[in-house]
């Protein structure tokens, strides 16, 4: 019976814990809580939210002046992609075809569109990999296993 008070005691401030910080959405205001509080991610958290995680990549790669040109396109080439998946995120959203061949067809362009972005995508990091050094490779490796520029709901490039 003694262990109930402190069990209770336990959980009381694991929640008071991961409670006020489960609350807290990247930018600093709430996603979850009391109604009319709930936060919805937008395209300008996505922008930071890559911005920061390039930023964060870079400096883990502590990169030389003969690897910046290509970490400039790699860079150019990631947010030119994260704009143009936010806008065909949104024309997704914004039209629902109603049959299976149009759904089929939607699918169809939307697969074709990933691929030319992966491959735009590939063009831009095989030039910076090859610049990279074994230990800034294993940093970038690691980045790119995590996911860290997912697009759509896969953790990939």
């Amino acid at each position: 019976m003694r262990a109930l008070p402190l069990l209770v005691g336990a959980a009381a401030l694991t929640l008071g814990v991961t409670g006020t910080t489960a609350l807290a959405a990247p930018s600093g205001q709430p996603a979850y809580g009391p109604p009319g509080t709930h936060r919805t991610w937008g395209p300008k958290d996505m922008r930071r939210r890559i911005d920061h995680r390039l930023e964060r990549l870079r400096t883990d790669l502590h990169l030389h002046k003969d690897q910046e040109a290509d970490w400039h396109r790699f860079e150019r080439t990631v947010k030119g992609q994260a704009a143009a998946a936010g806008k065909r995120w949104r024309e997704m959203r914004g039209t629902r075809p109603q049959t299976a061949p149009e759904r089929l067809d939607r699918g169809i362009r939307f697969t074709q569109e990933r691929l030319r972005a992966l491959r735009r995508l590939e063009a831009v990091v095989k030039p910076l990999y090859a610049s990279l050094r074994p230990v800034q490779r294993s940093v970038f490796d690691l980045e790119f296993r995590r996911g860290g520029f997912r697009h759509g709901h896969h953790r990939h490039w």
